[in-house]
């Protein structure tokens, strides 16, 4: 049967990620020969090849980091002998299977390179003989191949890999310090053994040289290994400690002893996102972790870049397959055993930090380490900006859990049997939402101060003499050219003036007359804010039966702080009041819904919210005859003509009073004055 070796590598995979893989195929396959040949002294030279460039006469001190065109694996292992030979012209072959070899990795080779040229001197029964030959991607494979004696020669095998193509070239690191770092973590378990080979990574160009076996020696102690079972099947978990070379924890996936791929430990442990310090010896260290298993050898792929785990999906757990997520989860199971005093110790003091940024910047989240203490030690270290955005996501999930697990409850308790059944479970039920809701106030309150706070900041005048625009105060209160209809209930901050009017069915921010949805208007007037109230019966929607719809409506105009320029005319601020309530009180209003406004009957309350300047003043009590209120801060009256209550408030008066009104909630949540 002919062999169409073409074929084979075309459908061969190999993505450039893993572009050092043939180059790792080949050193395994040198550690395996030295195994063969049964010595104590094996040595395994990697000569790196580097493209001709004009670096080849540098300055002293001067590091050629030119492409690699391709690498030299040169050992004193057992060789090219005629059984050798015989199973590399084996597609499949099954000669080194019990090693993990498939048979397919010199496939690898052609995929990568354009040329392997291999010699090797081996031992025969009539003494030494050397064999070479070139490996290409042809019809053939092997091209000029050649058999001699060579009586004296030393027993040696190398093979050059020439051409590295392109795609190849450009993914392949090209350091000698992050090469030795690829080719340690790939053949870490077989440098853990005794009869290890001499491994040598040689920089011709650089005239440097570093040796695998004491890169490993140096830097890496074993930490732990261990066992455990998934099914009927077995795996080992080794882990080490790596003192330099990796800036972070890495978990290994390995199969017949060589890593398939790798990826870090921080995706699945938070707490492994930074570097890791003994407090017995005071040694740095990240954490190196490399899982095997016979079931692993089983199930990877030819090309030794992936697993073929069963799909997930299936609806039937075979008793001899693993889906991937079980895999996963036991997995990491192990190894959270395996460094718990590790992660402990980090969590512990991860926990801390948050505990204090908690208890100073972000009380509302103190529930948290009640109902997900868990879940907190397990979050990465983080900024405070980051940890804010986690815990709120926390938060968040204790809400919806909180509520789903009420309607279980609620589902389940029919009878009076039944409620004695679930009271042990109904009273944890109700202290968790007691909790809960007190995290959701407590966010409410330090909403309220910063609110406080930064009102404060803008009332005040800026390093040029200036004070904040109208625009800008209005927009904290409430947003502008919008409804109550187009925003949370929560959006607002109508309570800066009075918590009633935080209930309403309807509220127009800077709209004009023809927009407000409830009444029907065709003036193009624009009022700050208007409140339809319905303070206790029906907060958020028109009644249906009553004739009198709203038991009362607010205006608000809000003016631009220490604004001095007020005329007496009828553009003078407290007439503009008076004339939106003329516009609305109107006898020709209506609702949209065509029904009778009724307006007559009903209150109007006006604000208007300003400093008491000098012109405030004289026209609130000359031109219209307002009586300053107790405090001094502000005018009230009634205009009995348009039935209508008028407060003119100063921005100090409202800012105080709803300092003091909040200071105790304040001061419950022990939040800086």
């Amino acid at each position: 049967m002919k062999f169409d070796l073409i074929g084979k590598v075309k459908r061969t995979k190999l993505p450039t990620s893993n572009a050092l893989l043939p180059l790792m195929e080949a050193i395994v396959n040198s550690i395996h020969a030295t195994k063969f040949a049964d010595i104590d002294n094996g040595l395994i030279d990697i000569i790196i090849k580097r493209e001709a460039n004009t670096l080849d006469l540098k300055t002293e001190g001067e590091v050629n980091s030119e492409p690699i065109a391709g690498f030299i694996v040169r050992d004193n292992g057992v060789g090219f002998n005629q059984e050798n030979y015989d199973s590399f012209n084996r597609a499949n072959s099954t000669y080194k299977l019990k090693y993990g070899a498939k048979g397919v990795g010199r496939f690898i080779w052609l995929k990568a390179f354009d040329n392997i040229r291999i010699e090797s001197v081996f031992r025969s029964e009539i003494g030494n003989k050397k064999r070479s030959f070139d490996f290409n991607l042809s019809d053939e494979g092997i091209e000029n191949h050649n058999l001699t004696s060579v009586n004296g020669s030393p027993k040696q095998t190398q093979i050059e890999f020439k051409n590295f193509k392109k795609k190849y070239k450009d993914a392949c690191p090209r350091e000698l310090s992050e090469l030795a770092n690829r080719i340690l973590d790939h053949c870490l378990v077989y440098l853990v053994l005794e009869n290890c080979p001499t491994i040598r990574l040689i920089d011709e160009k650089n005239n440097s040289e570093v040796v695998i076996n004491d890169i490993f020696s140096e830097n890496i102690k074993s930490l732990k290994k261990q066992k455990f079972k998934i099914k009927d099947f077995q795996f080992e978990l080794d882990i080490y400690k790596v003192l330099n070379l990796i800036t972070k924890h890495q978990l290994h996936f390995c199969a017949n002893d060589r890593e398939v791929y790798s990826k870090p430990l921080s995706k699945d442990i938070p707490e492994l996102n930074r570097r890791l310090k003994s407090d017995e010896t005071g040694e740095e260290f990240y954490l190196k972790a490399y899982i095997k298993g016979e079931y692993l050898d089983n199930i990877v792929n030819e090309e030794r870049t992936n697993f073929n785990f069963p799909r997930e999906n299936e609806a039937v757990d075979f008793p001899d397959s693993i889906k991937e997520s079980d895999f996963t989860k036991y997995l990491l199971e192990n190894l959270e055993s395996s460094i718990k005093s590790i992660l402990d110790e980090a969590r512990d003091n991860k926990l801390e930090k948050i505990k204090n940024y908690v208890e100073k910047e972000a009380p509302q989240y103190r529930v948290l380490f009640k109902y997900k203490k868990d879940k907190l030690r397990k979050l990465p270290s983080q900024s405070s900006d980051k940890l804010e955005l986690s815990l709120f996501k926390i938060l968040h999930e204790l809400e919806v859990e909180t509520k789903k697990e009420g309607k279980n409850i609620f589902k389940k308790i029919k009878t009076v049997e039944d409620f004695e059944e679930y009271k042990g479970v109904y009273d944890d039920y109700i202290q968790k939402v007691i909790d809960v809701g007190k995290t959701n106030l407590s966010k409410y309150i330090i909403h309220r101060k910063t609110v406080i706070e930064i009102l404060d900041k803008h009332l005040g005048a800026d390093e040029l003499g200036s004070h904040a625009k109208e625009d800008t105060i209005h927009k904290m209160i409430f947003p502008i050219k919008s409804s109550s209809d187009d925003i949370f209930f929560e959006d607002h901050n109508l309570w800066l003036i009075d918590e009633k009017l935080s209930y309403h069915t309807y509220l127009a921010s800077d709209k004009r007359f023809d927009q407000i949805d409830v009444i029907d208007s065709d003036s193009k007037k624009r009022g700050d804010i208007i409140v339809f109230n319905d303070y206790f019966d029906n907060r958020f929607a028109l009644s249906e039966t009553k004739s009198a719809p709203f038991p009362s409506v607010v205006i608000i105009e809000l003016k631009r702080p220490m604004r001095d320029d007020y005329k007496e005319s009828d553009n003078n601020p407290i007439q503009q009041l008076y004339d939106y309530v003329d516009e609305i009180k109107n006898d020709k209003k209506k609702l949209k819904n065509n029904r009778l406004f009724n307006a007559k009957a009903i209150p109007f309350y006006c604000y208007l919210v300003c400093d008491l300047t000098e012109k405030i003043k004289k026209l609130a009590t000359i031109t219209h005859d307002l009586k300053p209120t107790p405090d001094g801060n502000g005018y009230f009256g009634y205009n009995s003509t348009l039935g209508a209550y008028i407060e003119i408030i100063s921005y100090d008066k409202m800012l105080d009073d709803a300092k003091k009104r909040n200071q105790i909630l304040f001061d419950k949540l022990k939040l800086p004055i």
